[in-house]
């Protein structure tokens, strides 16, 4: 008996899940946030690029970006992410790394003046005046004795009360106590997570 030729064509590589690429000054808040978020959504791959020895500041971010980029590259459904803090860095170093955030599936998500303002964005929503130091976001996030988990679950509301207080929704950089992070958990939830 002769076997039938079927002449099998291998088609283009599909990847069911989009690969995230975040890059941020923080060793283990952000990373472990970010790995709560995704952990049951399998529609998205995280790879976390974390600081080594203090290389925090935005420039080691960005160094950490490009030299991703220069290895890996990015296909077409990824999305590279700076995750940085406004506090205390120049405007000079943002402005680069918004420039360099301007090319496809490159993106900024800053925070002014921390990431922890996202954190608490979970769970209440902040007056914006007076503006508040990083240290004070910290000591508040600190006395609500609470879990990435628990916040995660709350990372809808979270989206709302940071879109309802970004007064420049087009723009690259928040003002006193808002946060773009949202435009970042949004891009993650809406592949089918949270």
């Amino acid at each position: 008996m002769t076997r039938r030729n079927r002449s099998y064509k291998r088609g283009e590589p599909f990847r069911d899940a989009r690969l995230f690429i975040i890059a941020c000054e923080g060793q283990k808040r952000e990373p472990a946030y970010f790995h709560t978020l995704c952990k049951r959504n399998l529609r998205v791959k995280l790879l976390i690029l974390k600081p080594a020895d203090g290389e925090s500041a935005p420039r080691w971010v960005l160094r950490r970006a490009r030299e991703y980029l220069k290895s890996f590259g990015l296909q077409r459904d990824d999305q590279l992410w700076l995750v940085l803090d406004r506090d205390r860095w120049k405007m000079e170093h943002l402005k680069e790394i918004a420039r360099f955030c301007k090319a496809q599936n490159r993106n900024l998500a800053l925070s002014n003046p921390c990431f922890e303002l996202w954190l608490l964005l979970h769970k209440e929503n902040l007056p914006k005046s007076p503006p508040r130091k990083c240290n004070d976001l910290k000591r508040r996030l600190h006395t609500l004795k609470t879990t990435n988990e628990k916040l995660c679950r709350e990372v809808r509301q979270a989206i709302a009360n940071a879109r309802d207080r970004d007064s420049n929704p087009d723009g690259w950089m928040p003002g006193e106590m808002e946060t773009k992070v949202y435009l970042l958990a949004q891009e993650l939830i809406n592949l089918g997570g949270s």
